[in-house]
């Protein structure tokens, strides 16, 4: 095993060990193939429910990736119907609405969530 994944599976049976988690589970990969599996504070087949933290790998594997300014629409034609979000929009969590963050009433509105800045979209 190399060093530096030695240390990393050490620090993983130190969190447990000194109970700052009450389990931890590694797997490396290499060139498509899983390397390495190991399980600590729980059995071997247990599995771990990850919510959220997959978010920021898959932003971390599209910075790695896509550029910024790129169209979404030329990456995923699914996105003909909003052909204005960037990768940027998407990774920032605004999505292509001209000014979010916007105050809760705003983004509550349907018409102002997509209306650029200054136009009116309010009747009466």
């Amino acid at each position: 095993m190399p060093e530096a994944v030695a240390k990393l599976v050490a620090f993983a049976d130190a969190e447990v060990d000194e109970g700052r988690l009450p389990a931890c589970q590694l797997a490396l990969a290499l060139d498509g193939e899983v390397v390495l599996r190991h399980t600590a504070g729980a059995p071997d087949d247990a599995r771990f429910t990850t919510f959220s933290v997959t978010k920021a790998v898959t932003a971390a594997v599209a910075w790695m990736h896509l550029q910024p300014e790129q169209l979404v629409v030329d990456v995923l034609p699914e996105f003909a119907d909003k052909p204005t979000v960037t990768v940027e929009h998407l990774l920032t969590h605004t999505a292509g609405f001209p000014r979010a963050p916007m105050p809760t009433e705003e983004a509550a509105d349907p018409v102002a969530r997509v209306t650029d800045p200054g136009v009116s979209h309010r009747s009466g």
